[in-house]
């Protein structure tokens, strides 16, 4: 149980969100636009209600989100190994 579910009427901003769930102020905008976290636009800003995010934490923190995948770009490589372009697979 987290300190904000004893407030039920907090409102929070995307980046307060963020924090309490542990994830960027980016992929709780990507929860909100998908419809998995209910928040309200109040003029050019949204808004959280501590009790939606209250009721939405169990299928965010189980969801899966894929990792990114590493760029295979110069810094990337071991010193001798090239890069296939089309395939972006380590050669030697």
């Amino acid at each position: 149980m987290t300190e904000n579910q004893n407030i039920p009427d907090r409102l929070l901003s995307p980046e307060d969100a963020s924090k309490e769930l542990k994830i960027s102020p980016q992929r709780v905008r990507q929860l909100i636009a998908n419809g998995t976290l209910v928040a309200e636009r109040v003029g050019r800003s949204w808004v959280i209600r501590n009790q939606d995010l209250e009721a939405a934490r169990p299928a965010i923190t189980t969801s899966v989100i894929p990792a990114k995948t590493a760029s295979l770009g110069e810094g990337n490589r071991v010193k001798g190994q090239k890069v296939c372009p089309e395939s972006r697979i380590f050669t030697d």
